[in-house]
């Protein structure tokens, strides 16, 4: 985008040096990328983002600046508002309300069709464009100063003398305005007269109706239409215009007629033209967006201070409506500003106004203790998921980031998922669907790593999944865990191939980091990309499901081409967080010793450990504080066939007194008596 430095100076008395303006820009989100002299005037391109579609204009850019300079802003009012009906107003109809939210059609007669003034075609060349008459010029001025696009008919030459704005019908084609005759396709929204199409809707007009120097009465169209519409049209056809590139990106009801007002005042005054008659329909305004902002969450966001009374006048600055609460301002954006919908929208606004620059470097709170200078806790969530990346880093895992989008191939390596959502308009075969599972993409960076020569891959990944539930879609947070290849050796160790005994381990710390005493349950998994060992996992009670767990079958290893086992887990972290607690419980160290017993064991194969702990725990109560496997053993003089060995110690501890040995010995014998009604022979 283009702007005349000159141009912007009409609207506000900028006075800044044009290095330190630029500066000042880019601090605010306005990064220029060009300089140019054009005699006395400076050009300035800039960077626009999609979601500021209200910068494609010099009204807008100069709203901005004055926001960001503190000067003030002074646009021009248009004065028409009542035309003269004179013949009535011009025939329009809009069949396609959802392709035309608002059309407006002028109606000019005694237009005087010639060269511009020089004011005029200067201005324009000096941003690149071509001046052609006064009528075409004049649209094009008004796209430029308010970011309307306009378009304007010879009315001699529309058939029947009314346009629809409708589909395009099956074979119908546009000879364009530039030389290019466009074959057009249901779905196409186009402006037609009683024959035919007269103009691409918001992207290009007709060869036909074009304004010629034999002009004599003009309709001066100013519309908003549908961005998506607009948007799959060019891309079909290959097009893109000045008015294609604001469509696609939204332009708001309300600078509909304030565009077409202007437009009309230049017309009369340059051409001698004479209003007769105006069409004005569908949508006047857009609805009312009011947002609510805590000022609390602003500055803890920001890191900084904000007034009430400051940060209210920077809000105004951009045009916005402001009331203020106790501790809330209630912002109603303009409606030219379509990317203002939530409430870390205006902290980002406040944060660029301000001048990222400006922030000071201060230690950032705690996310999951939010503690010190009054600050709220910040978001659960986003604490916990902050805890368990450093938990798991701290356990030797690095993590990475992959994409949200996957192939078919790739997902159906670990499977059909009839909860994949497919994307409507892939950019490519290998990002048709959004990922139901973080497992796929996690696997191929392993193998990604492997076919390097990388020998141990210990990865994890926090991100989002997307699922279809019947007509619902869902978003959820998975953290997925993948451990392959061998562990890293020192001249102390040697390295030993990852397994599922050391994911599991992994999962278990994972859980107690945020859970007291947790009672690990695991249940056996159905899933097509299993063959090891594998498990769901579950904490407290069977209920509680919060992931899987297991080593992925070879013939996954073998699609990604990968030798050995690779062992993976995926946790629900909405179903983490219920199973756990958030926030920590401090106790004293103990001040009184702890007893420990032993207990030798001798149980069938399909016995597992975690049965055994719970018997006894549940068996010796709230004294049990710890109980631990410290050896298995398989000795077949001594561990039957079908059998197998485990020790076990247990270890007592009252916290407010020393146990005797004739209370330890009560317990341990109830232990012991839990255990023989598992079916465990109690070795002696």
């Amino acid at each position: 985008m283009k702007v005349s430095l000159e141009w912007l100076r009409e609207f506000t008395p900028v006075r800044l040096p044009v290095a330190k303006l630029i500066d000042r820009m880019a601090m605010g989100g306005l990064e220029v990328v060009g300089v140019e002299k054009k005699g006395t005037d400076t050009v300035l391109e800039i960077e626009i983002t999609p979601n500021r579609p209200d910068l494609l204009s010099h009204v807008g850019v100069a709203r901005e600046i004055a926001a960001l300079t503190g000067t003030t802003l002074k646009l021009p009012r248009p004065f028409l508002k009542t035309p003269r009906q004179k013949t009535g107003s011009p025939g329009i109809v809009i069949e396609d309300k959802k392709g035309c939210l608002r059309y407006i059609g002028r109606l000019l007669e005694g237009v005087r069709v010639g060269p511009s003034p020089s004011w005029l075609a200067s201005r324009l060349e000096r941003l690149g464009f071509r001046s052609i008459n006064n009528v075409v010029d004049i649209t094009n001025f008004i796209l430029l100063e308010e970011g309307q696009p306009l378009h304007a008919f010879d009315h001699d030459k529309i058939a029947g003398g009314k346009l629809v704005i409708r589909t395009a019908r099956r074979g119908e084609k546009l000879p364009a305005l530039d030389e290019v005759t466009y074959f057009l396709e249901p779905g196409d929204l186009v402006i037609a007269d009683r024959d035919k199409p007269v103009a691409l809707a918001g992207i290009i007009g007709g060869k036909g109706t074009e304004v010629s120097l034999g002009t004599r009465r003009v309709l001066l169209e100013s519309a908003s239409f549908n961005p998506a519409r607009v948007r799959r049209t060019a891309k079909r056809l290959g097009i893109t215009t000045e008015s294609s590139y604001r469509f696609e990106r939204g332009v708001s009801l309300k600078g509909v007629a304030r565009g077409s007002e202007r437009a009309a005042e230049l017309l009369i005054k340059e051409t001698g033209a004479e209003q007769t008659g105006v069409s004005d329909l569908g949508e006047k305004l857009s609805p009312k967006r009011t947002i609510s902002l805590s000022l609390r969450e602003l500055e803890a966001t920001l890191g900084i201070a904000c007034p009430k009374a400051k940060t209210k006048k920077e809000f105004i600055a951009l045009g916005c409506r402001v009331s203020a609460g106790t501790d809330i301002l209630r912002v109603t954006p303009p409606p030219s500003r379509l990317d203002l919908k939530e409430p870390v929208d205006l902290v980002e606004e406040a944060g660029r106004l301000l001048g990222y620059d400006r922030i000071p470097a201060t230690v950032p709170v705690s996310e999951r203790t939010a503690v010190g200078e009054g600050r709220s806790p910040l978001d659960p969530k986003r604490a916990v998921e902050t805890h368990i990346k450093e938990l798991l880093v701290s356990q030797g895992l690095f993590e990475v980031v992959t994409y949200s989008l996957l192939s078919r191939t790739l997902l159906g390596a670990f499977g059909a998922d009839p909860s994949a959502i497919a994307i409507r308009n892939p950019v490519s075969l290998e990002q048709e669907l959004m990922r139901p599972s973080l497992l796929p993409r996690l696997v191929e960076v392993a193998a990604f790593n492997h076919r390097r020569k990388v020998e141990g891959v210990p990865i994890f990944e926090v991100g989002t999944v997307y699922q279809k539930e019947g007509s619902r879609y869902r978003e959820r947070k998975k953290v997925a865990i993948l451990l392959s290849g061998k562990t890293s050796g020192s001249w102390r160790t040697q390295s030993t191939l990852y397994d599922y005994f050391d994911l599991k381990g992994r999962c278990e710390a994972l859980v107690k980091a945020f859970h007291p005493s947790p009672k690990f349950i695991y249940s056996s998994v159905s899933a097509p990309f299993f063959s090891g060992p594998s498990q769901t996992l579950c904490v407290d009670s069977p209920g509680q499901k919060i992931g899987i767990l297991g080593e992925l079958s070879p013939s996954v290893s073998s699609f990604f081409d990968v030798k050995g086992k690779m062992a993976v887990a995926e946790i629900d972290l909405e179903d983490f967080i219920r199973a756990t607690s958030v926030s920590k419980t401090y106790t004293p160290l103990p001040k009184h010793p702890s007893i420990r017993r032993d207990v030798a064991l001798i149980v069938g194969e399909e016995c597992t450990s975690e049965e055994l702990t719970r018997a006894i725990r549940e068996a010796g109560g709230e004294w049990v504080k710890d109980v631990s496997l410290f050896d298995t053993y398989s000795d077949p003089r001594i561990v039957p066939k079908g059998s197998r060995g485990l020790a076990y110690r247990i270890e007592f501890l009252h916290p407010h007194r020393t146990l005797t040995d004739e209370e330890v010995n009560e317990k341990y014998q109830a232990v012991l008596d839990a255990l023989t009604q598992l079916g465990a022979q109690i070795r002696k």
